[in-house]
């Protein structure tokens, strides 16, 4: 069994927290959580739900750059310290009216392809398996059964990896249905990254 010590650091920018990261060495932490670094809906670091709305699978909002990812990770990697990226993987920020419908800040590239999507429908029943996997959780679902998502998503965090992101905390995962269930998203993912 590994027993990792985690320190998350919301809602620190990567800036502030490079300058903390030997105090956290200190404390017996083993790990560094950084907050989602992709594009956000509104980049307002004060308020920690506007940081899981994210437009893209890009690199880079208000907590920071990916210059200063790598440089963070390279400080981290020197003292013997991981860092895990919250990535949000499954959902995108949606429209102020309509929670459900994409936001038009959305990547059109994601935005205008219905296939990428859940349908617009909240789940109901949290004790329903079926209900969790297939409909959205207050936000725009991506549907990454479709194999364009998935490939996006590999991609962006292969890019992470490149960047010295050494692991994930996958936002609202239960919402991804298991390979027991049917689904390969998992698999597929584990094997394709870096």
């Amino acid at each position: 069994m590994c027993n990792m010590r985690i320190a998350y650091s919301f809602p620190s920018t990567l800036k502030e927290l490079e300058s903390k990261i030997e105090k956290i060495k200190e404390q017996g932490f083993d790990a560094i959580q950084i907050p989602p670094i992709e594009p956000l809906k509104e980049e307002d670091t004060t308020v920690w739900w506007k940081a899981y709305q994210p437009i893209s699978f890009q690199i880079g909002n208000a907590y920071g750059t990916k210059e200063e990812l790598i440089r963070l990770c390279k400080e981290c990697e020197k003292i013997g310290l991981r860092v895990y990226a919250d990535a949000i993987i499954n959902h995108m920020g949606g429209d102020n009216l309509h929670p459900l419908i994409p936001s038009e800040k959305v990547d059109p590239n994601l935005r205008n392809h219905p296939e990428y999507w859940k349908e617009p429908i909240n789940v109901t029943d949290w004790k329903n398996r079926k209900d969790v996997i297939h409909h959205c959780m207050g936000l725009p679902g991506l549907n990454v059964y479709n194999q364009d998502v998935e490939d996006m998503i590999v991609d962006f965090l292969n890019k992470l990896i490149d960047c010295g992101v050494t692991g994930f905390r996958f936002d609202a995962a239960k919402s991804i249905g298991l390979p027991s269930e049917g689904y390969r998203f998992w698999p597929n993912l584990i094997y394709r990254l870096k």
